[in-house]
């Protein structure tokens, strides 16, 4: 999938590839966190696969209380949350704000990235065993 979007920090989740991933898939975890990029994956039961991953990149600020976490709402950022976020932007015209709750009580999400990727189909959990 294309990278989402025009640069800015301000967006309307309507513009933003994650709007389409709201009441699609119940469990949330996030895969790997480098310094670079946070990826997470989702689906309603991750057990055996997954059937989205969302790659933040050149990521300038996380705030993700919990690595599993459920039903994401995303949403636009917050005027209160863009001034939390200000301090970390090391530059505006290139960083876009990511916000969403989940259905754990009080978690709000922030991620400040310069791009974000959004992949979908089946990934097995597991690799299938070799052939003999």
């Amino acid at each position: 999938m294309p990278w989402a979007g025009t640069a800015g920090i301000l967006f309307s989740v309507s513009d933003s590839p994650l709007q389409d991933l709201n009441d699609q898939w119940w469990d949330w975890v996030v895969q790997s966190w480098d310094g670079w990029c946070l990826r997470l994956i989702a689906d309603n039961d991750l057990t055996y696969h997954h059937a989205v991953e969302v790659d933040f990149l050149n990521v300038a600020y996380v705030r993700l209380p919990m690595t599993v976490f459920s039903h994401p709402r995303f949403r636009a950022p917050t005027p209160e949350e863009l001034t939390e976020v200000t301090p970390f932007m090391h530059d505006e015209d290139a960083m876009r704000v990511f916000a969403w709750d989940t259905d754990e009580a009080e978690v709000r999400c922030l991620v400040v990235a310069e791009k974000i990727a959004v992949r979908r189909g089946l990934v097995p959990t597991h690799s299938p065993p070799a052939a003999p």
